[in-house]
């Protein structure tokens, strides 16, 4: 009988081994499509490559030079159960991006003469000015200094829609959690508060900041970014995969460069975790996969688009704000938008951080600062002005990374300005 055990072992083990290997997941094939200045092939080049050898997942890398595209592309897939590819038209959630398009916004009224950054947020809100919040400034609030980073309660979303009078009473009773002008921590979700409330009674016309974009920008230079996204568009949505809290800890171990986030995630209380309770919906980031959640127009973190797009946005403005014989603001009040306001450790995360007026600045592989706006998961956008460059990395499988230092952008980076050294040299001659 020894034989015979050993005979159905044996054909036990060879139907096991024929199933896994007819029926295990096998890798999807790599899909890159896009366009390129020949100059740029090497940026082409680093992109297949992420996308081959499975580092990236699924993206879109854009670069503008002198307000003209000279990178777009785009590959791996939306979702990799369903099959579903990253496409031309493919958008996605971009996060804290969002605060650097809002600060553009904000730009185009000061550059029209509506906006005086250097005025007391009262001064245009009357409302306001009380409960510690009277020597608050425009510029104090869009750089983060406020210190009117949480609420005192958790409000829901739907007040910026359907009740903006009762959110606008609400902000207005708010006492600051820390002294405003102490420095730096970061409004992670309130920047879109109160911008929310504050530049409509700035603007003329009493137009949302959603409006103001669409109306101002987007349609004027075909952008193809939304405040909010409408149910007709969700279509072209890609559905973002995060890391759980366990596995983001777990990496942040690894990386000595986080461990000042790891010690805010680990500490209750902290001013960091603080700053993410203000809004019911945003506690949790799969709120974020609702499309009636993301329909919102919170200029802190609704943003919707990609590469393209926001390389575009940047792009036009390291070009002088010039684009197709149109122009989006004066070439002085861009570079009023490309000054620091402050640069200290933050408060909330003991890090050094950088912020001007509504845009955040980071080195780029030169050491030059640019401004932009990075966003969680590792969303990154900004303008070179000295290069004359905008560039963007979108994604929908968010990262560890938050703060435009994701490995995957900074070769993209890194492959970029090599590329624009031989190309600027075409273009001069």
């Amino acid at each position: 009988m020894g034989w015979r055990k050993h005979l159905t072992v044996l054909s036990v083990a060879v139907f096991v081994y024929f199933m896994y290997t007819n029926f295990k997941e096998r890798p999807l094939p790599p899909v890159v499509e896009g366009n390129f200045h020949p100059d740029f092939r090497e940026v082409a080049n680093v992109f297949r490559k992420l996308v081959e050898d499975g580092t990236e997942k699924g993206a879109s890398f854009a670069v503008y030079y002198r307000g003209k595209p000279v990178v777009d592309m785009w590959g791996g897939y939306v979702d990799l159960e369903s099959e579903q590819r990253w496409r031309n038209d493919t958008i996605t959630l971009v996060f804290s991006c969002t605060k650097g398009v809002a600060a553009i916004v904000a730009a185009t009224l000061a550059d029209r003469g509506h906006l005086d950054y250097q005025k007391l947020v009262s001064h245009y809100w009357p409302g306001f000015g009380k409960n510690g919040k009277e020597n608050i400034t425009v510029e104090m609030l869009l750089s983060h200094q406020a210190g009117l980073l949480t609420t005192n309660e958790t409000v829901p979303l739907h007040w910026l829609d359907t009740d903006p009078e009762r959110l606008e009473t609400f902000l207005e009773n708010q006492v600051p959690t820390i002294e405003p002008g102490s420095g730096i921590a970061y409004h992670a979700i309130t920047y879109g508060l109160y911008v929310d409330r504050l530049l409509p009674k700035i603007d003329p016309k009493g137009r949302s900041v959603k409006q103001m974009f669409e109306e101002d920008i987007a349609s004027q230079f075909d952008i193809d970014f939304s405040i909010g996204l409408k149910k007709s568009e969700d279509y072209r949505f890609a559905p973002f995969t995060s890391l759980d809290v366990n596995n983001l800890i777990l990496k942040f171990i690894f990386m000595p460069s986080y461990w000042d986030v790891l010690l805010t995630i680990m500490w209750p209380n902290s001013l960091a975790l603080t700053g993410t309770t203000a809004i019911k919906e945003t506690q949790k980031i799969a709120m974020f996969r609702n499309p009636e959640v993301r329909q919102v127009p919170l200029v802190s973190s609704m943003g919707h688009g990609n590469a393209r797009s926001l390389a575009k946005l940047y792009g036009i403005l390291a070009n002088g704000g010039q684009a197709d014989g149109k122009s989006m603001m004066s070439q002085e009040m861009i570079q009023i938008l490309n000054k620091p306001v402050v640069s200290k450790k933050s408060l909330d995360l003991h890090r050094p951080s950088t912020f001007g007026l509504g845009v955040m600045f980071t080195d780029n592989q030169q050491g030059d600062k640019v401004f932009g706006h990075s966003g969680y998961g590792g969303q990154m956008s900004n303008a070179d002005l000295k290069h004359q460059l905008g560039l963007a990395y979108i994604t929908n499988h968010l990262s560890q990374y938050s703060f435009g230092d994701d490995p995957k952008y900074l070769a993209l980076q890194s492959a970029t300005y090599k590329c624009l050294q031989k190309h600027s040299k075409r273009y001069s001659n």
